[in-house]
């Protein structure tokens, strides 16, 4: 289910650096940090800086701008309840 839900950190993607991201985060100080985006859920985001320092922040007090291709699934998730996501689970775990 973890797969499925945060599908970011998996398969070769996430073993090539080149491949990830770029995003900007401002927080609410208004610090600017750029570089890799790394990780993302409805909770985090994590990038890596040009000198390979990681950023962990609360995605509710940050703005973000990047290119992120699962920006749309991720919001999605905020929308559905647990009960919804196992339902859609279960539903998908039934087609095998």
């Amino acid at each position: 289910m973890q797969r499925m839900l945060y599908p970011r950190n998996r398969g070769p993607r996430a073993a090539t650096p080149d491949l990830l991201p770029a995003t900007v985060v401002t927080t609410a100080a208004g610090q600017i940090i750029s570089g890799r985006l790394t990780y993302r859920d409805e909770f985090t985001i994590t990038i890596v800086d040009a000198n390979e320092w990681s950023h962990s922040f609360p995605v509710a007090t940050v703005k973000i701008e990047g290119d992120d291709p699962l920006r749309e699934h991720t919001e999605q998730l905020g929308k559905y309840t647990d009960k919804e996501m196992h339902d859609v689970f279960a539903y998908l775990q039934s087609l095998k």
